[in-house]
C-alpha cells in the first residue's frame, strides 16, 4: 500500500475495502498501525516468527505498541 502516489494507495484501499464488504479473507503484513486498523477485524503481532498476540485487533495494537515502547526505552 506505501508504494506508488497518493492516488494509487486510495485505489489499493478502496479495492481492499470492497473486497473485505465481500466478506473475503484478506492477509495483510504490514508495520503500519493504522492500516490494520482500517482493514482488518483479528490481528497477528509476530515476534522472532512466532506469536506473540493475537486476536481483536485494537488488542494486539495495543501489544504491539506497549512492545515498540519498551524497546526504545531498553535502548
Amino acid at each position: 500500500i506505501a508504494v506508488g502516489d497518493i492516488n494509487f494507495q486510495k485505489k489499493c484501499l478502496k479495492v481492499m475495502k470492497d473486497f473485505k464488504k465481500r466478506g473475503k479473507s484478506i492477509v495483510l503484513v504490514s508495520h503500519n498501525p493504522s492500516d490494520v486498523q482500517l482493514l482488518c477485524d483479528r490481528a497477528i503481532f509476530l515476534k522472532d516468527g512466532h506469536i506473540h498476540t493475537i486476536g481483536k485487533t485494537s488488542n494486539v495494537l495495543d501489544s504491539y505498541k506497549k512492545y515498540m515502547i519498551y524497546q526504545v526505552e531498553k535502548n
